[in-house]
Order: structure tokens, then C-alpha cells, then sequence
């Protein structure tokens, strides 16, 4: 107990020589940042904005024997491709060959709590929205195959928590955003 007191005494005296010498200290929460998400939100905005954007009525669910239509009467729990997190909101939105069509809505970033979006092998249009940057608890980003075109938005380096990008097969245009190196964890690309 003494020898962690003092450790935590030496610290502060350092931090303190340091804040006086001028320099400035910065401190990186070691905790995601926090979503104020809601089920209902996100239930709500994937019926009333991204299923219409992306011409829900034609998505395509495989079942034995077939494919069926989405069905948006059930649960949000039991859409197919949609995992919630524990207070209900959407974690996973894994619609890969779904015959999506249309595009990415520029609000998806209302979507705070995913973590994971799996778009890829779909014919959709237009770019990849500004709004991508404010899902900050993002880790996987695949929109491989979908005819996305125009730049990479420079507001996806706000993305701390990716560690998968995927955007192969695309239409996409200009330079890599130098923002993207502050994806820290990114490892694939």
C-alpha cells in the first residue's frame, strides 16, 4: 500500500513539473465513447429512413425453399441481419447479399451503437455519407461490391475503434484521407 502511494505521489510531482515547464499532458480514455442510443430510435430509423433509401421491399431473406420478403412487422431482434446490443439498440447490421439497392442514407451515423456494418455485395449507389464518421464505436466497415463511388470521407479517421475496412470493388475516387491514419487499430484495409 505505501509503495503504490508513493508511486501515485511521484506521478502527480511529475505531472505538475511538466504542467509548469509548459508542456501539456493528454489524457486518452482508455473507455469507447459513450452512445446514447434507444431502441425505439433505431427501430424507428431503420424502418422510416435506411429500408426505403435502400429499397427494403426487394431485399431478399434465404429460408429453405426459397427467398421471402423482409419482414419489418416482426421484432427488431428478429430481423434477419440485425443484432442488438444489450439495451435493445442495433450493434450489427450485416445485410450482404440482400439485394439492397439505392444508397447508404446520409444519416446512418444516427446509428451510434454499431459496431458492425456489413453492406458489401449489393448494388448500391452514391458515396460512402460524411455521417460513417460519427459511428465512433464502429469496428468493421465492409462495402466491398456495392458501386460506391466518389472520395473517401475524410471524417472516417474520426472511426477509433475500426480495425476492419473493406471498399474493394468500388467506383471510389481521389486519395486515401490522410485522416484514416488516426484509425489506430486498423490492421485491415
Amino acid at each position: 500500500m505505501r509503495h503504490s502511494l508513493t508511486v501515485i505521489l511521484g506521478l502527480a510531482v511529475l505531472a505538475f513539473a511538466l504542467i509548469g515547464s509548459g508542456v501539456s499532458l493528454q489524457v486518452s480514455p482508455q473507455h469507447p465513447p459513450v452512445c446514447s442510443c434507444s431502441r425505439q430510435a433505431d427501430s424507428l430509423y431503420l424502418i422510416q429512413t435506411f429500408f426505403p433509401a435502400t429499397n427494403g421491399p426487394a431485399w431478399a431473406v434465404d429460408v429453405p425453399g426459397g427467398e421471402i420478403p423482409w419482414n419489418t412487422g416482426a421484432p427488431l431482434d428478429q430481423w434477419v441481419g440485425v443484432v442488438l446490443n444489450a439495451q435493445g439498440c442495433v450493434q450489427e447490421l450485416n445485410l450482404e447479399m440482400r439485394d439492397l439497392s439505392g444508397a447508404i442514407p446520409s444519416d446512418i451515423g444516427q446509428l451510434c451503437a454499431l459496431k458492425k456494418l456489413i453492406l458489401s455485395n449489393n448494388a448500391l449507389g452514391g458515396g460512402i455519407p460524411a455521417s460513417i464518421g460519427d459511428l465512433e464505436l464502429l469496428e468493421q466497415l465492409w462495402l466491398i461490391n456495392t458501386g460506391l463511388g466518389g472520395p473517401i470521407p475524410p471524417e472516417i479517421g474520426n472511426l477509433k475503434m475500426l480495425f476492419d475496412l473493406r471498399l474493394s470493388d468500388n467506383q471510389l475516387s481521389g486519395n486515401i484521407p490522410d485522416e484514416l491514419g488516426n484509425c489506430d487499430g486498423l490492421f485491415r484495409l
